[in-house]
């Protein structure tokens, strides 16, 4: 599995609870993320790869040792989450890609 650097930053400097950004925060701080060009273009690649990999552990990603966004009760609801959190404010109204 790949570890997903900024995918992970993103995760833990926005979204984890002990920050405590409001939801209207967290999507302003990945609004302004993005607009470094260099850092969006890295930034989506992962998350296609992310999303594209059934490897990854939309599980992992979201809870572990290092930060917590949310603990989900299975990997499906992870990567709705995720969805939620990360894929739909980066490609709206384009579906997630099916993990191969």
């Amino acid at each position: 599995m790949l570890t997903y650097p900024k995918l992970r930053h993103v995760l833990s400097c926005v979204f984890a609870i002990d920050v405590g950004l409001s939801e209207d925060a967290q999507r302003e701080m990945l609004k302004r993320s993005l607009a470094n060009d260099d850092w969006a273009e890295q930034f989506r690649s992962e998350l296609v790869d992310a999303f594209s990999d059934a490897e990854t552990s939309w599980t992992e990603l979201l809870v572990n040792d290092q930060y917590e966004v949310f603990e989900p009760p299975s990997e499906e609801v992870a990567r709705r989450t995720a969805i939620e959190l990360l894929w739909n404010p980066v490609f709206p109204g384009t579906p997630a890609p099916i993990p191969k």
